[in-house]
């Protein structure tokens, strides 16, 4: 599709646009965005995007942060989960400060501005550099519904920078495809990941944990990794309450 660098939106993006924007009015699962994506990603031209949903889970206020990601490398999204708490990504901080969409770039000068050292030896922003993630959008918002939760919608081109027309696309989509994460009644769903899905299938499905790992390509290690954080998603103890949890809110299906 060729569009110019600049402008307003011609009439067939506009229309297309409207049609994504219906789509995801009627969201309401993961299995939903998935289907959705594709479209996301042919339309807007991007290579990945990222969904996430932060809320305070105890009193003691630890932070819970749930993410869905699509085209987005596992070693990134595992790096991003095991390094600091979500309310420390400077990226993040500063988007929510706009309260607008706003480009990677544009937060990273916000967030220079605001602490120039503590961007510099940030590990969000290192882990997205060496997974190739330089160049995206991001919105953040807190819901008008559920108290204390925040969610983060983002979008990359890797190593292509954004054009100022994909922007402009940008600017009126992401707000839409963030209000999915923060309507009444989907954040109280678990946001498993597609790798934590694939376990809880398994799991199901009767395999061990050496056996999923093996499946998987990955260490019977990451797997219980994978398992604990399922665990606490769903707010159960042990993998057969998990997979009996899992089934009854339709995460997973006996084949």
């Amino acid at each position: 599709m060729t569009r110019h660098a600049a402008g307003p939106l011609s009439k067939a993006d506009l229309e297309t646009l409207l049609e994504i924007i219906s789509l995801a009015l009627r969201v309401n699962s993961g299995d939903q965005l998935k289907l959705l994506w594709p479209r996301i990603a042919e339309f807007a031209q991007i290579e990945g995007l990222i969904f996430g949903v932060s809320k305070n889970q105890t009193k003691e206020a630890q932070v819970q942060f749930d993410m869905v990601t699509f085209g987005i490398g596992t070693d990134w999204v595992n790096a991003y989960r095991q390094s600091q708490s979500v309310a420390k990504d400077p990226i993040v901080l500063a988007a929510l400060e706009s309260k607008h969409p706003i480009s990677w770039n544009s937060a990273a000068k916000v967030a220079i501005n605001n602490d120039r050292k503590a961007f510099r030896d940030s590990v969000f922003r290192q882990h997205a550099l060496s997974a190739g993630l330089e160049y995206g959008h991001i919105v953040c918002m807190r819901s008008n519904y559920v108290a204390q939760v925040l969610s983060v919608t983002a979008v990359t081109t890797g190593k292509r920078p954004i054009s100022q027309y994909q922007g402009l696309l940008l600017n009126i989509l992401l707000p839409h495809l963030n209000e999915i994460l923060i309507r009444q009644g989907f954040t109280v769903s678990p946001l498993l990941s597609e790798r934590e899905t694939e376990v809880l299938r398994w799991a199901t499905d009767g395999k061990s944990n050496w056996e999923a790992a093996k499946i998987l390509n990955i260490s019977e290690r990451t797997v219980k990794f994978h398992l604990r954080n399922i665990y606490r998603k769903l707010e159960v103890n042990n993998r057969s309450q998990a997979v009996a949890e899992a089934m009854r809110m339709g995460v997973v299906d006996l084949q």
